[in-house]
C-alpha cells in the first residue's frame, strides 16, 4: 500500500512540474495547451497537500522537491489575493467605464440593464449582444441614459454595443483580424478618448486559436487619434499568463485592474457561492495619458462573466 502511494506521489510530482514548466514556457501551438496555461496557476497549488503527503510518508526528497513550488505559489497567490490599492485615490474629475460580457443566452437582460443604469457610468461596453438583448435593453430604458451609441447586435457570440453619455466624434463596427468589434471616439470635457470594445475568439480549437493570436497582435497595434487617450475594454478570452496577452501588456497599455484593483479580480466563470471565479478573462487596458482612479469586479445578472467597473481620469490633451 505504501509503495503504491509513493509511486502515485512520484507521478503526481512529475505532472505538477509539467504544470510549472507549462507556466514558464506558455506554449500556444495547441488549443489544449492554451486552456491548460489558463488554469495552471491554480493547479500548481496541489503542491501544498502533495508536500504534506510526502512528509507523512517519510519521503524527504519528494517533500523537498514539492515544497519549492508550494512555497512559491502560495506566496504569489497570497500577494495577489491580499493586495489593495496603495494610498487614497487622487481627487479630480472621473470617467467611469463598465465592460460586461452579457452572455448570449442571458435570461435576465432587463435585470442586468437595471444594474448597469445604477452604476451611472460614462460609457458601457457590452459583448455577446443579440437583437433580443438589445430589445430588452431598450425596454428597460437603459438607452434613455445613453443618447450616443454604437450598436452592432449579432446572432451568436460576436455582437457588441457601446453606450455613451458623451458625444461621439467617430463610431464604427470594425474588423480586428477577421473578428467584428466596435469602436467609438468620445468627446470628453478633458479631451478625446478612443474606446475599443474587445471580444476575441475563444481559443478552443486550432482555427479559433489562430484567430485569437492574430486578434491579440492586432489589438497591440491599436492607436488613437493624435492627442487622444486609448482604452481597450472587453472580453479578451486571455489571462496575463498567456504569452500573446503578456506581449500585449508589454506595450504602452496598462491593465487598469492590476493598477488599482483589490484581490485577484477574476471575472470568469461566475460560480455560485462558495466557489469563486478563477480567471480574469476580461480587461480594461489604458494608455499612458490616462490615470486609473479605481477598479473592481461585480456580478452581472444572468451572465457567466463578472463585469469590470473602472474609474479613470479624463484623457490629457
Amino acid at each position: 500500500m505504501t509503495t503504491a502511494l509513493i509511486a502515485a506521489l512520484v507521478v503526481a510530482t512529475v505532472l505538477l512540474y509539467g504544470l510549472v514548466l507549462l507556466r514558464l514556457l506558455r506554449p500556444e501551438g495547441l488549443a489544449v495547451l492554451v486552456c491548460a496555461t489558463a488554469v495552471a496557476d491554480w493547479c500548481t497549488l496541489a503542491a501544498v497537500p502533495l508536500a504534506g503527503v510526502a512528509a507523512l510518508l517519510r519521503q524527504p526528497a519528494l517533500a523537498t522537491v514539492l515544497a519549492v513550488p508550494a512555497v512559491v505559489q502560495v506566496g504569489r497567490l497570497a500577494r495577489i489575493l491580499l493586495r489593495n490599492r496603495r494610498g487614497p485615490d487622487p481627487a479630480g474629475p472621473r470617467f467611469r467605464l463598465v465592460t460586461a460580457n452579457v452572455l448570449v443566452s442571458n435570461p435576465a437582460m432587463e435585470e442586468l440593464a437595471a444594474e448597469l443604469a445604477a452604476l451611472e457610468a460614462d460609457v458601457c461596453c457590452l459583448q455577446e449582444v443579440t437583437d433580443e438583448h438589445l430589445a430588452a435593453i431598450k425596454s428597460a430604458g437603459l438607452l434613455d441614459a445613453y443618447p450616443h451609441t454604437v450598436l452592432d447586435p449579432r446572432p451568436g457570440y460576436h455582437g457588441s454595443v457601446i453606450l455613451s453619455r458623451h458625444p461621439l466624434a467617430d463610431a464604427a463596427q470594425i474588423d480586428v483580424a477577421g473578428g467584428p468589434m466596435t469602436r467609438a471616439d468620445l468627446r470628453l470635457p478633458g479631451g478625446m478618448l478612443r474606446v475599443v470594445n474587445v471580444h476575441t475568439e475563444a481559443p478552443m480549437n486550432r482555427v479559433k486559436l489562430a484567430a485569437w493570436r492574430r486578434q491579440l497582435r492586432a489589438l497591440a497595434e491599436m492607436t488613437a487619434p493624435t492627442g487622444a487617450g486609448l482604452v481597450l475594454a472587453g472580453d479578451f478570452n486571455a489571462t496575463a499568463d498567456h504569452r500573446s496577452m503578456a506581449a500585449l501588456l508589454r506595450g504602452p497599455l496598462r491593465d487598469a485592474y492590476d493598477e488599482a484593483g483589490s484581490g485577484h479580480g477574476a471575472t470568469w466563470p461566475r460560480w455560485r457561492r462558495p466557489m469563486p471565479a478563477l480567471l480574469r478573462l476580461d480587461h480594461v487596458l489604458v494608455s499612458p495619458g490616462l490615470a486609473v482612479r479605481g477598479a473592481r469586479v461585480e456580478t452581472s445578472a444572468g451572465s457567466d462573466h463578472r463585469r469590470l467597473v473602472v474609474d479613470l481620469a479624463p484623457a490629457t490633451v
